[in-house]
């Protein structure tokens, strides 16, 4: 009775549906109760009530996207179970896809590691320091240069979408190389030492064992541990060669000011302090520099490119302001509801969080497996980047589209 029950939790919380009411959580205590109680209590900057008040009206416009979708989507979109409701789908070839998606990936892989000036890991296992790791993991993607760029942008594709998408598929159909896929992507991961990369493969597993009802709450906890266990071993191979401050306490805990200790306390303040002080500063550099002007889609590429206008790297200025600094690997990502509201003001926190909402009742009610199972890596995009990188960059609009008109055939049938 306790395993059954157990499953159903899981399977519950690990849901589309569920990992919306787990993103508006987070978005509820990261975004709002904190910059409000910061506020109160020790930083009266104008920007914490103004972050605490976007997240407020983000959530809202979420739910009104996300069952309106669900009000006025056609009864085609079914999830799996019911092929005659997928009869408008025209139909592609399991191996043709997954093949194609592989082979592209492996090629990529072994193009990339052979022209990589060095290999991050490697040099992490010689005890190259922090400073070397960091210049590495720069050059080793966004250091390209010319046509070479064009691996950071197929690279984010493949590791944020298609790759991930494919190995659950693979999973659904217990497919004989499904963990061979696992195996070759947590390699690619570990390589450049993009120590939260590997979450692409252990969070839509998660999702999809949850859907498969072979989930367990003990599961899942050791999942997770093992997840922080390899995020915490990650850092202390970057930080091998460094020697650690002194202490880790200060009076600046949620500012780029503050040194971490140790490889756990750096795991905790990335994930709990990094994401909030990144947005306010993003606000207060756009009301410093920008006079709070909405920049109308400048910060984007696509949209800048779309709108003739000069592109804007708010995020390197954004680094500059925390750090003194920026280099051209080095960039602070902020919550997308602030890329909204720096861009097209109120409206644009309005209509981008409506269209999060939309998406994730799509992936609740698509027929494809794959797609259900890539909620967690599309909320975590959202929790740290913008809403248009997010679709175009990580290729989310291209998953969606796909899955619109094509249907996989299994390999069985």
């Amino acid at each position: 009775m306790q395993t059954q029950l157990s499953l159903a939790i899981t399977n519950r919380i690990l849901s589309p549906k569920g990992g919306l009411l787990l993103f508006l959580l987070s978005l509820f205590i990261f975004y709002f109760l904190v910059p409000l109680s910061a506020f109160s209590f020790s930083k009266p900057l104008d920007e914490y009530p103004l972050l605490s008040t976007l997240t407020l009206v983000s959530i809202l416009s979420i739910l009104i996207g996300y069952y309106t979708f669900k009000a006025t989507s056609t009864s085609n979109l079914k999830p799996t179970g019911a092929p005659a409701k997928n009869a408008h789908l025209i139909p592609l070839n399991f191996h043709f896809v997954h093949g194609s998606i592989w082979a592209v990936f492996i090629s990529f892989s072994i193009f990339t590691l052979i022209t990589a000036p060095s290999i991050p890991f490697i040099s992490a296992l010689q005890g190259a320091d922090a400073a070397t790791l960091s210049e590495e993991r720069g050059a080793f993607l966004k250091g390209r240069e010319g046509g070479a760029i064009a691996i950071l942008y197929l690279n984010t594709i493949l590791t944020n979408t298609l790759v991930p998408y494919s190995m659950v598929s693979l999973f659904n159909e217990r497919s004989k190389w499904r963990y061979v896929s696992a195996v070759l992507f947590f390699a690619y991961c570990i390589s450049f030492m993009q120590k939260a990369l590997f979450l692409n493969l252990a969070l839509p597993l998660l999702a999809y064992m949850a859907h498969a009802g072979r989930l367990n709450a003990r599961v899942l906890l050791a999942a997770l541990s093992l997840s922080i266990a390899t995020l915490i071993t990650a850092t202390a191979l970057s930080y091998s060669g460094s020697e650690p401050p002194s202490t880790s306490i200060t009076d600046d805990y949620l500012t780029a000011r503050h040194q971490p200790a140790s490889a756990f306390d750096y795991v905790i303040w990335r994930a709990l302090a990094v994401p909030i002080f990144t947005a306010v500063d993003t606000l207060v550099v756009h009301k410093e520099q920008f006079s709070a002007e909405p920049m109308l889609g400048a910060t984007s590429s696509l949209l800048s490119l779309l709108f003739g206008i000069e592109r804007i790297n708010l995020e390197r200025y954004v680094f500059e302001h925390q750090f003194g600094s920026w280099n051209e690997t080095a960039n602070s990502n902020a919550v997308f509801l602030t890329d909204a509201y720096v861009n097209f003001g109120w409206i644009g926190v309005f209509i981008f969080s409506i269209a999060c909402g939309f998406a994730f009742a799509l992936m609740q009610k698509t027929h494809d497996v794959g797609l259900r199972c890539l909620w967690p890596i599309f909320a975590f995009g959202l929790f740290s980047s913008s809403l248009i990188g997010t679709l175009f960059s990580n290729g989310f609009i291209l998953v969606f589209f796909l899955s619109l008109l094509f249907k996989v055939n299994h390999r069985k049938s």
